[in-house]
């Protein structure tokens, strides 16, 4: 996970990943590239959040452990480290994982 820098005059952003989780996240320094200039950015790979076991590499598998509980994790995850509101920035499973942080938290 990426520690952000606390500064007063920038928002928070959390960047969440998609299925693939950090292996497949080349995008991410793009996307923070255009971005650190607004915001304070943390991202999370939504397998570390979400206790997914990446051993079997594969989509299949990994949607598998999503949807029978690694969501639920991971948004509970989500919400034990983020306590204050956020933007977030999601792809794939993790823009599910952040509808069900919204919710969960508001």
């Amino acid at each position: 996970m990426l520690v952000p820098s606390t500064s007063p005059t920038k928002k928070r952003l959390v960047v969440l990943s998609d299925l693939w989780g950090r292996e497949k996240s080349d995008w991410l320094a793009h996307y923070s590239r255009i971005l650190k200039h607004t915001f304070d950015i943390s991202y999370y790979d939504c397998c570390e959040l979400g206790g997914v076991d990446k051993s079997d590499y594969s989509e299949d598998s990994l949607h598998h452990q999503f949807v029978t509980g690694g969501i639920e994790k991971a948004v509970n995850q989500l919400l034990h480290f983020e306590k204050d509101k956020v933007n977030i920035l999601a792809f794939s499973v993790g823009g599910v994982i952040a509808w069900k942080f919204g919710l969960a938290s508001a």
